[in-house]
């Protein structure tokens, strides 16, 4: 039976005082999930801020891993086999 990967989850704290906000109720150490179907990670989607400066405005939006607040994120990745 072959093994495929249909998905990469991408757990990260960014180190935003949002994210220490929500650190401190949650206790974990990752804050924010987003997904991808390519090993690559050439596309990542998220529910995350439309608007870069406001942290309150937000949606399902097309991340860029290289730049913004994932440039300095600690993180892990997982990914769903099936």
């Amino acid at each position: 039976m072959i093994e495929r990967f249909i998905s990469y989850l991408l757990f990260t704290d960014t180190g935003t005082n949002l994210s220490k906000l929500i650190k401190l109720f949650t206790t974990q150490p990752f804050n924010h999930v987003t997904i991808s179907f390519e090993a690559e990670l050439s596309e990542i989607f998220s529910f995350g801020r439309k608007k870069h400066n406001n942290p309150f405005i937000g949606g399902f939006v097309r991340e860029e891993i290289a730049v913004g607040l994932f440039k300095n994120a600690k993180c892990e990745i997982y990914s769903y086999k099936i």
